[in-house]
């Protein structure tokens, strides 16, 4: 039976050693405890009940394979040392290292009890705020804004995008519907703004926002969601944005 070693389990590893399980020897190394459903991490942040669904424990994953919770250091054609020196030696070798993003949408270390932790103290923070600034209005930043409002109507929202509308990428009739459903809510929307000196990408803060315009948006609480960066440490040759460089059989540069 092949062997396939498994770096990472995120979305990717996770569903890949999921349904390789019952035909391969799967081994996946992943340094964290349980799986972080991160699409729900942004109901998490409003409402932190939610944590106990999205965070699943890797110990139910797998039937025949295995998981190990280390972190990878290194790597070669088909083998991965673990920070404790262990080497565990495959027919296939899959990095599934994915991306990273602000607190709390991901966790930004190995521990899923931090993770937890952090979840509940920027919930503590958002009830006490009167106004959020959310700077970014992407996919995340449109859902917190939604998230927010709807379970605490009274709370000022102010999301800010560098765009001229919202999600310009995707058909002009789901942005244009989701700015109408926003205004409704009552979320202020600034559009053509940017951030000047943003006092931090990877955490909520409580600092003043302001624009480029001079303008300065008074806020208890501000996220920054100004979207994933890729997390390739083990690969040798990336794009400049960090993204991995694949064959159209997603391959890394001189692997068959």
């Amino acid at each position: 039976m092949k062997r396939i070693i498994i770096i990472g389990g995120g979305y990717a590893g996770f569903n890949l050693a999921r349904a390789l399980d019952s035909t391969m020897d799967v081994v996946l190394i992943e340094p964290r405890e349980a799986f972080v459903h991160c699409v729900g991490a942004i109901r998490a942040v409003v409402d932190p009940q939610w944590l106990n669904q999205i965070c699943l424990p890797y110990a139910r994953l797998l039937k025949r394979g295995r998981v190990v919770h280390d972190r990878v250091s290194a790597i070669d054609t088909h083998s991965a040392r673990t920070s404790n020196g262990d080497v565990f030696a495959g027919d296939y070798l899959v990095v599934a290292t994915g991306s990273v993003y602000a607190a709390p949408f991901k966790p930004s270390g190995d521990s899923v009890a931090e993770f937890r932790e952090r979840t509940v103290e920027t919930h503590e923070k958002l009830k006490a705020a009167h106004a959020i600034a959310i700077i970014g209005a992407g996919a995340v930043g449109i859902e917190l804004a939604g998230e927010i409002k709807s379970m605490m109507p009274d709370k000022r929202i102010i999301l800010i995008s560098n765009q001229p509308k919202l999600l310009p990428e995707n058909l002009p009739k789901l942005g244009q519907k989701l700015e109408r459903n926003l205004r409704a809510f009552g979320v202020d929307l600034y559009f053509n703004a940017t951030v000047r000196d943003i006092f931090s990408t990877t955490l909520p803060f409580s600092a003043p926002v302001t624009l480029q315009s001079g303008e300065v948006i008074d806020a208890d609480l501000a996220f920054p969601v100004i979207g994933a960066r890729a997390n390739n440490p083990l690969l040798s040759q990336t794009h400049l944005n960090g993204r991995a460089i694949v064959d159209p059989w997603l391959r890394a540069p001189g692997q068959s």
